[in-house]
């Protein structure tokens, strides 16, 4: 009798090992996909801000100026609903300060781009690459940090970082 109870309790706490590793597996994956998402938008809002501006150069029309503004506001908006969410799953990403920067870059100004010149925008742009970089790597930090990575990843991006900083 004692043998088929100690069975029993065996097989119950290998299911919940099993059931609590998938259930963490799962999680993970899930909240990667958001990640990855959040990167595929921040890459269209890099894009989109870039043909923005370089459009603006050669004076694109008023209404044109107010829906590629509407345009990239939207796509701030949806990077934000992302990382909302990436929140109440769990995984604090802190990124307020960095998307308020990224508006302001992306947006500020748009109406007086006729008397700004191109070093500015040049600048602008690069500050824009910048900002789009340094939210990526604080949304791969809060997942390393939640989903600990084998040292050998975190040695390879550690060594990426420095080769492209």
């Amino acid at each position: 009798m004692l043998l088929v109870v100690v069975n029993a309790l065996i097989i119950a706490i290998g299911w919940y090992v099993i059931y609590s590793n998938a259930k963490r597996l799962a999680t993970r994956s899930e909240n990667r996909g958001i990640i990855d998402g959040a990167h595929s938008v921040l890459d269209e809002l890099s894009r989109t801000s870039k043909t923005f501006w370089k459009e603006k150069i050669t004076n694109q029309g008023d209404s044109q100026m107010r829906a590629g503004l509407v345009e990239l506001q939207s796509l701030i908006q949806e990077f934000e609903l992302k990382t909302n969410l990436l929140g109440k799953r769990g995984l604090e990403v802190d990124v307020a300060v960095s998307i308020k920067e990224l508006r302001n870059s992306v947006t500020a100004n748009a109406e007086l781009l006729e008397v700004t010149n191109i070093d500015r925008i040049s600048a602008r742009l690069a500050n824009i690459g910048n900002k789009v970089g340094d939210i990526k790597w604080n949304l791969e930090e809060a997942f390393m940090g939640t989903y600990k990575p084998s040292r050998t990843a975190l040695q390879f991006l550690n060594d990426r970082r420095k080769k492209d900083g």
